[in-house]
């Protein structure tokens, strides 16, 4: 993603590349995502994206990512809980 961008994004329609100094480092579609290295501390693996055709995006801030993850680790965790072995 080009410069620091800490979203993560998910593509509900078309097709996406991503590219790195003229190489193909990623290509997405439907139903798949990208980004969001930033928001782990890693660095991007794309400086440039190009849609392949007509797309739909959606850009998920950090904040709300972090929001969702912990509520999906709550989740996870009570239903371990409640597991018997």
């Amino acid at each position: 993603m080009p410069g620091s961008d800490k979203y993560f994004y998910l593509v509900e329609k078309g097709r996406v590349v991503g590219e790195n100094k003229g190489v193909l480092v990623q290509e997405v579609k439907e139903n798949d995502w990208f980004g969001g290295r930033e928001i782990f501390g890693l660095d991007p693996l794309v400086s440039e994206l190009r849609a392949l055709d007509e797309v739909v995006v959606y850009r998920i801030p950090e904040q709300i990512l972090s929001t969702l993850l912990s509520e999906i680790s709550h989740e996870l965790f009570n239903a371990s809980a409640q597991m018997s072995f």
